[in-house]
C-alpha cells in the first residue's frame, strides 16, 4: 500500500475544516454576552422572589467588573460603596448579602453599617470577607459601628461578601443592615 492512499485528499481536509469553522461560529453566535448575563441578573434582582446570589452569578460579577469596571456604576450611580442585592429604603434583609466598591474608590473609606433586629436576636456578628482578610463587627444591640475598608490604587470595582449571623436561634430573617459612607475617601496612610 502507497502512502498517498493513506493520506486524505486536499477537497477532505478542506471539508473537515469548513465545517469546524461552522460549529465554532455557531458556538460563538449562541453564547450569551457577558454583559447581557449581567442585565438579566440585574433584571431577576427585581422579582420579589429574590432570595440572594448564587455563586455562579457572583462570579459573573465579578468577571464583568473585572472586563468593565465602569459596570459598578449600574449598581452604584455615584455612590462609593452600595449593596448589590436590591434594597428597601437602603435596608438589606438577605443573611449573605454582597457589597460593590466603586472603580474610582482609592484610599480608606469610613463607612457606619447599621444593624436592625428583634431585641431576641441579638448579638448580631457581621463579617465582611475580602480577599485583603476579614472585617468583623459585633452587634449586641440595634445601632450603627464604623469600619474602614482600605482599597489600595489601582482601584477596580470589588465585590465583598457579607455574612451575618445571630447568637439566638430566632434565625437571621429578621436582620437589617444599612451602609452610610462617612465623608470622602481618605488617601492611604493618611492619619
Amino acid at each position: 500500500m502507497s502512502q498517498a492512499k493513506l493520506r486524505p485528499s486536499a477537497g477532505f481536509v478542506l471539508l473537515i475544516i469548513s465545517y469546524s469553522l461552522l460549529i465554532t461560529t455557531f458556538a460563538w453566535g449562541f453564547a450569551t454576552p457577558e454583559l447581557e448575563r449581567i442585565w438579566a441578573l440585574m433584571q431577576s434582582m427585581q422579582r420579589s422572589q429574590f432570595a440572594e446570589l448564587a455563586p455562579k452569578q457572583v462570579q459573573t460579577l465579578k468577571t464583568a467588573l473585572g472586563h468593565y469596571p465602569t459596570l459598578s456604576r449600574a449598581f452604584l450611580g455615584r455612590a462609593a460603596i452600595g449593596f448589590v442585592e436590591p434594597t428597601r429604603d437602603g435596608w438589606v434583609s438577605i443573611p449573605k448579602s454582597h457589597v460593590i466598591t466603586s472603580a474610582q474608590l482609592r484610599g480608606a473609606l469610613s463607612v457606619d453599617v447599621e444593624c436592625q433586629a428583634p431585641a431576641g436576636a441579638f448579638p448580631i456578628s457581621v463579617m465582611f470577607e475580602r480577599a485583603a482578610g476579614r472585617q468583623a463587627l459585633q452587634f449586641e444591640m440595634a445601632g450603627k459601628q464604623r469600619m474602614v475598608l482600605e482599597v489600595s490604587a489601582p482601584a477596580s470595582p470589588e465585590i465583598i461578601p457579607v455574612i451575618t449571623s445571630s447568637g439566638s436561634n430566632r434565625g437571621n430573617q429578621a436582620i437589617k443592615l444599612r451602609l452610610a459612607v462617612q465623608g470622602p475617601p481618605e488617601p492611604m496612610g493618611s492619619p
